[in-house]
């Protein structure tokens, strides 16, 4: 009969019925999980920071390597001449001059020198550094340089955000290596730029080093020497170069780079230190300005 099959029928169902049951995480669980997550990316996340770094510190040193090779491949060809570091060196007295005025000298200041050596412009900027604005003030002069080296893109009326994209400058090269630059031994009374023969430690004679963009000026200069506009940031040029491990990376006159931990650029009283006082401190871990250094 229908009703006994039905009957019949109802244990074996019941049999073959799985019940479902549902699995989750309590929430002590769920906070013990999220807790070790959040330990282990405290742990990580520096590492990470770190290690992201050293590849662009190394990526740094490797960019001032190759400066370093086209330095020397100038001076190979210019008689043993560095070439020129400073405004003066490249340009006239008033660095307003309309271009009919011939500010530009015809002596480029050396991130335009070196480009026929370099003939890339990526390892003139430090991957570390958001401004890259170091040859970019605009007068004449230097929209002149640019122009007469060919470089693409480079007018007379170009402004100082175009010469940064132009030609990005992360490095600053030292400028007590120009006769016409005031050191502490001596007066800048002659023009043009010492040679080999007048660098009696080119092992330990910096040529460049990293340098800061003052966001308030815009630019930050092609010409440093260690301490050259220290202050306090984010308005203060020189610590804006510390970028890497509380240190910059510096090139020498032989054509190495190396990185260096920076010296303290306050003093205990929290005053910014003079240039003097940090180009002596430098000197004391080796690292010399002044070409003429016994």
């Amino acid at each position: 009969m229908p009703g006994g099959r039905r009957q019949r029928e109802g244990p074996q169902v019941l049999r073959n019925r799985t019940v479902k049951t549902r699995v989750g995480f309590t929430l002590i669980e769920l906070l013990v999980v999220i807790a070790i997550i959040a330990i282990l990316a405290a742990i990580l996340f520096p590492v990470f920071a770190q290690a992201r770094d050293k590849a662009r510190q190394a990526t740094c040193i490797s960019n001032l390597k190759q400066v370093g090779s086209a330095l020397i491949m100038y001076i190979q060809d210019y008689d043993e001449t560095l070439p020129a570091v400073t405004h003066a060196d490249s340009c006239r007295a008033n660095p307003t001059a309309a271009p009919s005025d011939a500010a530009y000298i015809g002596w480029p200041g050396w991130p335009v020198a070196l480009q026929p050596y370099a003939k890339n412009y990526a390892f003139f900027g430090c991957p570390s550094d958001p401004h890259k604005g170091g040859f970019s003030k605009a007068v004449f002069c230097y929209q002149k340089q640019m122009v007469d080296a060919g470089i693409p893109g480079a007018t007379l009326t170009m402004t100082a955000p175009a010469m940064q994209r132009l030609l990005p400058l992360s490095y600053s090269a030292n400028y007590w290596l120009s006769l016409t630059s005031a050191t502490k031994y001596k007066s800048g009374t002659s023009f043009g730029m010492v040679t080999l023969a007048g660098i009696n430690k080119p092992a330990q004679v910096f040529f460049a080093s990293e340098t800061g963009t003052d966001p308030a000026l815009g630019y930050a200069a092609y010409y440093t020497t260690p301490g050259y506009g220290n202050g306090v940031p984010p308005t203060a040029r020189w610590p804006m170069g510390k970028r890497h491990a509380d240190g910059r990376v510096w090139l020498f006159i032989d054509g190495h780079a190396k990185w260096t931990r920076d010296t303290p650029w306050l003093t205990a009283g929290g005053a910014a230190k003079s240039q003097l006082q940090i180009i002596d401190e430098y000197e004391a871990m080796g690292i010399f300005t002044d070409p003429a250094t016994p």
